[in-house]
């Protein structure tokens, strides 16, 4: 055999293994992580990565900052410690959904499972001008409200 032909039978041979996390949860406005590792069985660290929304490629949404506006990091430098993982710096609602991260090494590709990106709605707290305004209209006293004895109140 010629020494190409080994080299050939060796890079096809190469397998690629991507993790993900299966699920993550991000308030919205806030930044999210979406991780990637993966690990080959020979030591080829040339390639690149890419993430898809909804779908693996080709029917997958490219991720970038086309798609997401308020900004996509993504490291390359990391590649070569087997990190492709990317941070959503503002996550908008509409971000919801399943990313795939698919892995090139020049010879062959692998994707992940997905992570699936859960975005929820940052609790509701009242803040003290709205307490204060609920409390001048209805005649409650802020000890009344958060004692929890509004009973006491007296009608307007």
């Amino acid at each position: 055999l010629r020494a190409s032909s080994l080299l050939t039978a060796y890079l096809l041979s190469t397998q690629i293994f991507v993790e993900q996390d299966p699920v993550i949860t991000v308030t919205k406005g806030g930044k999210a992580h979406l991780r990637c590792r993966f690990s080959t069985s020979g030591n080829s660290k040339v390639g690149t990565f890419t993430w898809y929304r909804n779908a693996p490629a080709p029917k997958g949404k490219e991720v970038n900052n086309d798609t997401h506006p308020t900004g996509i990091i993504k490291e390359e430098t990391s590649f070569k410690d087997n990190d492709a993982s990317i941070y959503i710096l503002e996550t908008l609602m509409q971000y919801a959904g399943t990313y795939y991260c698919e892995v090139d090494l020049v010879v062959k590709k692998a994707t992940g499972n997905g992570t699936r990106l859960v975005v929820k709605m940052p609790e509701n707290k009242p803040n003290s001008g709205e307490l204060e305004c609920i409390c001048r209209y209805k005649k409650y006293s802020l000890t009344d409200i958060l004692g929890k004895k509004i009973f006491r109140a007296t009608a307007p």
